[in-house]
């Protein structure tokens, strides 16, 4: 971000006639005797001296500030280091009360906050082609994380990435598919057929089942392997119709537990909590079309 150039806070009277040839500008950190960095460019890139020094006539050389850093203090002496004044809050970047229009071919505008610890408190908005972007970005503002993305043509899926877990806005539509391959456990021998198509609209699940039984050595049946995107924040218990027990296909409404990346599968209202199934022929669904329905914020 360009620097913010400075003018003295205190103008003279041009009736005075009064210069100060040799007279001294230091900057510190408002409210303190911290030296700050000025510059004398724009860009940032060739420090200031500190005090920065008038010419013969009284005359000071541009000097910008540097918007990243804490309001300035400004000190100003003359050549013997007398002092004629000093000013606290000095803006170091644009007052944020201010409108103005970022113009560029793809424009942006850093904000960072001056009282922040290190790694947080540095953030950018920018524009884009049809989306509008926002970065969180590193102390020296050279490394910047898309965590936002909103995109007005409604065509492609807008994430918004935070801990504990990730959630998709798009003011037009929410909706994305995929597939995984799930890793199974109450198997001897696998089904054969294991991708698992799913969808995600809005912060509703549906998983697909692309397989049917395979042969069963427990009570138990899990499946795990489940994508990150369509892990929901709390465990929760949902039904499903269409479990395959042995030789049977049940008619009862049985249920999983969906916890993390596992899904725990239960036969019949006996087992909410999972297992029920013969340890022994074959275990799985009734048809290669069941559906599991599930919310990723859980209960």
């Amino acid at each position: 971000m360009p620097g913010q150039l400075f003018n003295l806070p205190k103008a003279v009277p041009l009736n005075v006639g009064a210069i100060v040839p040799g007279g001294k500008l230091t900057f510190s950190q408002t409210g303190t005797a911290t030296a700050q960095n000025t510059y004398t460019d724009a860009a940032l890139t060739v420090a200031s001296s500190n005090p920065v020094v008038a010419d013969s006539n009284g005359v000071f050389a541009p000097i910008y500030l540097d918007p990243s850093l804490p309001d300035y203090r400004v000190l100003l002496t003359d050549s013997a280091d007398v002092t004629i004044y000093q000013v606290d809050d000095v803006p170091a970047g644009v007052e944020t009360a201010l409108n103005f229009t970022v113009t560029d071919a793809a424009p942006y505008y850093d904000l960072i906050e001056s009282d922040a610890s290190a790694g947080n408190g540095k953030w950018r908005i920018q524009a884009q082609g049809e989306q509008l972007l926002i970065y969180a970005a590193n102390d020296a503002l050279s490394v910047f994380t898309p965590v936002v993305t909103v995109d007005r043509t409604g065509t492609t899926v807008d994430t918004v990435n935070f801990a504990p877990t990730s959630f998709q806005i798009n003011a037009a539509t929410i909706y994305q598919t995929g597939t995984f391959t799930p890793t199974f456990t109450g198997f001897s021998a696998d089904p054969s057929s294991p991708t698992t198509s799913w969808a995600l609209s809005g912060q509703t699940v549906t998983l697909r089942m692309g397989f049917t039984t395979g042969t069963s050595d427990a009570t138990t049946f899990t499946i795990t392997n489940l994508p990150a995107a369509l892990t929901p924040v709390n465990a929760q218990i949902v039904p499903i119709i269409g479990l395959h027990d042995n030789t049977a296909d049940s008619a009862a409404v049985g249920s999983i537990l969906i916890s993390g990346t596992t899904l725990t599968f239960g036969l019949g209202g006996d087992n909410p909590l999972g297992g029920g199934f013969t340890a022994s022929g074959t275990k799985g669904f009734s048809n290669a079309n069941v559906a599991i329905n599930y919310s990723l914020w859980g209960t």
